[in-house]
């Protein structure tokens, strides 16, 4: 009785985690085109937020002073060095629990590759690799606008004014926004999502306000970080609770159109002995012998039917059954 009461909960519990994932992905993806469409239909938003942070004529705030760039800089080493750390350990850890066949490891090895991939995937393939290097969007110190020398590009545009390490999307907020797949791992979730995202809202923050960035490309790094790790989450973890890959509202979607192709597939199943031609006879009815793949057991007898032609002119062959 005391197992089907835990088995009931566990599966309470994989189904409240399922819903919640579902709901987030739903979010991300709300959020994700408003703010494309927002960046889009309003550009000048982009040179609005970092005007906020320049003090003419070429310096902006945070790095208007010897001071605060030690300090800026001392920030970014650390997160540098969080995130290399990081890498390491987990290639380490990963590489310890495929080589060591009973070590305690095997039982993360899921969660470990989940991780991993959530890093390697969004900011290191996504971000770092295809759109930094091939995008062309110049940074807000490089532009014309706040002292430098490049043309101003709009979001989601591709452009000439940078060859490589370019300024959309953001390499630091995606790798601080990934830190989100730790905090789904871990017991206190809502506790350690919070203080994800606070890590990777920080240094958006501090990219753009120190024109390394403009704010499109801080969000929609932590956009492509986000919903990495949720897809993942959704398809690589919850998986090994045995839930469905499909998630219901998929299936409230896809189970009319699914309901509709099994209907066909079995009609064309009970008709595969019904041959429909469409042939113009003269006559209304007539016996005639014909050839039936059904029944073509090689004996002349069974390949005998009845074919009646109707005032449409449709000829229906139906095999007749030796008694």
């Amino acid at each position: 009785m005391e197992q089907n009461v835990s088995a009931e909960n566990g599966s309470d519990e994989v189904e409240l985690t399922q819903s919640r994932v579902q709901h987030a992905l739903a979010m991300t993806v709300a959020v994700g085109f408003s703010a494309a469409f927002i960046f889009v239909a309003f550009p000048e938003i982009d040179l609005g937020i970092s005007k906020f942070f320049f003090v003419e004529p070429t310096i902006f705030a945070l790095t208007h002073s010897d001071d605060r760039l030690q300090i800026i800089g001392f920030i970014r080493q650390a997160g540098f060095f969080i995130t290399r750390v990081t890498m390491i350990g987990l290639l380490a850890l990963l590489v310890l629990s495929l080589l060591l066949r009973y070590s305690p490891l095997r039982h993360y090895r899921k969660k470990l590759i989940y991780i991993f991939l959530c890093f390697a995937i969004a900011p290191g393939i996504l971000v770092s690799v295809v759109l930094k290097e091939n995008w062309g969007r110049a940074r807000p110190s490089h532009i014309v606008e706040f002292g430098g020398k490049m043309q101003y590009t709009p979001p989601m545009v591709r452009a000439d004014q940078c060859a490589g390490n370019c300024s959309f999307p953001s390499g630091e907020a995606a790798f601080a926004f990934c830190f989100l797949a730790f905090a789904l791992m871990a017991r206190r979730r809502k506790f350690w999502i919070k203080v994800a995202l606070a890590y990777g809202t920080f240094f958006a923050c501090l990219r753009v306000s120190e024109g390394g960035h403009f704010a499109s490309d801080v969000a929609f790094s932590a956009l492509i970080s986000v919903l990495t790790c949720l897809l993942l989450y959704r398809y690589m973890i919850e998986r090994a609770y045995g839930y469905p890959v499909h998630a219901d509202w998929i299936n409230r979607h896809t189970e009319p159109a699914i309901g509709a192709l099994k209907k066909i597939w079995t009609r064309l199943t009970a008709a595969r002995t019904t041959v429909n031609v469409n042939w113009q006879h003269p006559r209304q009815e007539e016996a005639v012998t014909t050839f039936n793949p059904a029944n073509d057991t090689g004996d002349q007898n069974d390949r005998k039917s009845l074919a009646t032609v109707g005032k449409s002119g449709i000829v229906q062959f139906r095999p007749v059954r030796k008694n």
